[in-house]
């Protein structure tokens, strides 16, 4: 071969070919699962098929150079199915290869960036230098004597079969889509199915993106297949989280998989989204402090969140699930190196001020309720190479044991972020149990806050005893069958099987079909695969409890359920007309749930949420069972006039107060009545507490908090966790007088 030809089989047919292929694989794309040219690296067999072209041509170089196997029949078919291969890709990248060209042209002498240009031409010169070899190849046969070899052709037939394959493989998928957003039930399960047997995931997302596909090839010969008219938005990400269990916030956000290239958005929105690139978690402190004398407990969480891109800025985005009836009662924000307090308004009031300042990339934090015992806390601009950094402190009541010596902590936990967490990052929120000295006081009181200038005429009592709590005569199991549930399954039916045996239990295991149909006993295994909307299933579950009769439990065990088919209206009107059932929230993996998000804050919904998420579904599961059958402390708590408070009240903390004006909000809160919210308003904002009708906000300066008629808490006033300095200087205090006392005492004996 001339050195001339062996310069352009290497160049053309190797070096190029294998540098298009990385630069389609590293650089634009996320490990060739969503290549930035559409259908050329969908799978791991188009990989293959395109590195098989320069393996093929340094083989056949090899070959000529050593002049051996030029009658090898094998590797003619080889140099044929090669030849396949160029052809399709060489089409698809023709339109590319033009612009390369005029790009390779005005580019080259720029640091040669216009060598760029000559990738999308790869196809075209792979192909002219596998001809070459081929021809080559022919000759030298010829030369040892040789008749015509044979291959090329059945190579091409080879070829073609394989391709064939792959098409049949994206048309089911696109076949299964169509069907997929069908309106008949039973025609749109069966496409759901036909799309998860294909391995062509980017073909569902090019269809529930409404197209997207670079190649022209597809937009000629599937122009009817990816027309998606006839579909809605809401069906196609539907149809997305049913065939592939992913969150649809993907495919709605505008970013490419690489950070030089990429941009969240969701800034400033109510959705969390997928986990930003760059933003991460980087520090977390988390510290508690007990009332003993109420049995009530507060924590404080503070978090710093780091933005390792060079440039644009980000915002840190969670939901964060709270031990039952716990409420967010304080936020920071450090501005400049110094904590800034937050001000608490109603929810419009607080999101209009924060995304009016996010439009002028200031420092505000927001914290709103996001459905029972959850809270979402955004905040921005994390600064590029920089952090930002945080407080939320929570009031919740402990869990008292029987005997009163001791009390469970429980802990908030993240139900799902948009930043990352490294797996050795210390100081997260755990559960804690705390020594009591007492029980908790039989009555307990805490002053109403109001104007400091005059005494408070009113107080919250709470009155504590052990009793027997509420619990069922029947439970309805309602388990979550979606891919995101793989992991926690076995564990879950470990649980399941430890229910006692007292109760009339139903078990639902959620499928394709909805509703799933009740089961009395426990399977051995469950699949899990796709995503499984459950709000069919609960209604039917809901429905089964109420015709029953008599107090009933409904425990949805779940993971992240990121698209509804319709809103959870229908499942709280359900648990309002039935107020002997009560609904309890067992999410056991990260994700967004809008069908939680959906239901008000009540006494019918409990969530076991944070316990799952912080120690597993069997532990939560077990307590909440011990809980069902055995006594316990018990608390009330009411507002009394201060003339009506029993003479052997024990003095408590405020905390007391933000606990009984979390729950009398969450009672009369309603969606859509105004006359309600404007009463639980009236109730939560005096307590500067974040509920269903209220929310926190901290802004950057006293103007934009005055622009927006928001108003910061004062500094004195905000609950703390006493600090390990303060409580040395403390003690320090406390030895030096005690010192003095007795140095004074023994001088005056003398």
């Amino acid at each position: 071969m001339k050195t001339g030809t062996t310069v352009f089989t290497l160049l053309g047919g190797v070096i190029l070919p294998l540098a298009a292929l990385s630069f389609n694989l590293f650089i634009l794309s996320d490990g060739g699962n969503d290549a930035f040219f559409h259908g050329l690296t969908p799978t791991i067999f188009h990989m293959a098929l395109i590195a098989f072209v320069p393996v093929f041509n340094i083989i056949a170089w090899l070959c000529l150079k050593r002049k051996c196997a030029a009658g090898s029949k094998l590797l003619r078919v080889l140099c044929g199915f090669t030849v396949g291969v160029c052809i399709v890709y060489a089409v698809e990248l023709l339109p590319l290869a033009f612009m390369g060209m005029i790009f390779c042209a005005l580019g080259f002498w720029y640091f040669g960036i216009g060598l760029l240009g000559l990738l999308p031409c790869a196809p075209v010169t792979a192909l002219a230098s596998t001809l070459i070899c081929n021809s080559r190849l022919s000759a030298a046969a010829k030369e040892e004597g040789l008749s015509h070899v044979r291959g090329f052709a059945l190579g091409l037939l080879a070829f073609a079969l394989v391709w064939s394959i792959l098409l049949g493989d994206a048309a089911l998928a696109y076949y299964g889509c169509k069907k997929g957003v069908s309106d008949d039930p039973a025609v749109s399960v069966q496409g759901v199915r036909l799309a998860r047997l294909s391995s062509r995931t980017d073909v569902v997302e090019a269809y529930c993106r409404r197209g997207g596909y670079a190649g022209w090839l597809w937009s000629v010969f599937l122009r009817q297949t990816l027309n998606t008219a006839d579909a809605s938005v809401e069906a196609r990400e539907l149809l997305y989280y049913r065939i592939t269990g992913k969150n649809p916030a993907y495919l709605r956000s505008s970013r490419s998989r690489r950070g030089f290239l990429s941009w969240d958005g969701l800034v400033g929105g109510e959705k969390v989204g997928g986990v930003v690139e760059g933003l991460s978690l980087k520090d977390s402190a988390y510290d508690t402090t007990v009332d003993r004398v109420a049995g009530t407990g507060y924590c404080e969480w503070t978090m710093t969140f780091a933005n390792s891109k060079r440039w644009g800025n980000a915002e840190a985005r969670c939901r964060i699930v709270l031990p039952p009836g716990g409420v967010v009662s304080r936020l920071t924000l450090w501005v400049n190196g110094e904590e800034s307090e937050a001000a608490f308004g109603t929810r419009g009031q607080v999101r209009r001020a924060y995304e009016s300042v996010v439009r002028r990339n200031r420092d505000p934090v927001l914290v709103n309720v996001c459905g029972p015992d959850q809270v979402q806390l955004q905040c921005f601009p994390v600064p590029a190479g920089g952090e930002m950094k945080v407080r939320l402190g929570v009031t919740l009541p402990l869990q008292v044991a029987l005997d009163g010596k001791s009390a469970r902590f429980p802990a908030p936990a993240l139900a799902t972020r948009n930043f990352s967490v490294p797996s050795n990052l210390i100081g997260l929120p755990a559960i804690e149990t705390v020594s009591l000295e007492n029980p908790p006081a039989a009555v307990a009181v805490a002053k109403v806050l109001g104007d400091s200038a005059q005494p408070p005429a009113e107080a919250v009592v709470q009155t504590s005893s052990v009793g027997r709590p509420w619990h069922p005569s029947r439970v309805a199991f309602v388990v979550d069958t979606s891919l995101a549930m793989a992991g926690s399954m076995e564990a879950t039916l470990a649980a399941l099987a430890q229910t006692p045996a007292d109760l009339t239990k139903e078990f639902y295991f959620t499928r394709d079909e909805s509703p799933a149909k009740p089961e009395t006993t426990l399977p051995q295994t469950v699949t899990c695969c796709g995503g499984r909307p459950s709000l069919g299933t609960l209604m039917q579950a809901i429905d089964s409890l109420a015709a029953a009769g008599g107090p009933a439990a409904l425990v949805w065990i779940h993971a992240g359920e990121p698209v509804v088919q319709q809103a959870g209206d229908a499942l709280a009107l359900k648990l309002r007309k039935n107020p002997q059932l009560r609904l309890y929230l067992c999410q056991v993996a990260l994700g967004e749930c809008p069908l939680v998000e959906s239901m008000s804050p009540s006494t019918g919904v409990v969530s076991l949420s944070a316990d799952a998420l912080l120690g597993g579904v069997g532990p939560a599961l077990k307590r909440l069972f011990a809980d069902w059958g055995a006594e316990s402390w018990m608390s009330e708590r009411r507002k009394v006039p201060v003339a009506e408070v029993p003479a052997a009240a024990a003095p408590a903390s405020d905390h007391l107060g933000r606990l009984w004006a979390a729950e009398e909000t969450a009672r009369v809160f309603r969606t859509g009545d105004p006359v309600a919210l404007e009463k639980a308003q009236k109730t939560a904002l005096p307590w500067h507490i974040v509920t269903a009708a209220t929310g926190a906000v901290v802004l950057e300066t006293k103007e934009q908090f005055a622009a927006n008629g928001l108003e910061q808490v004062p500094a004195s006033s905000v609950p703390t966790t006493p600090e390990p300095a303060a409580m040395l200087s403390l003690g320090v205090v406390v030895f030096v007088f005690v010192a003095v006392f007795f140095i004074r005492r023994r001088r005056c004996a003398a």
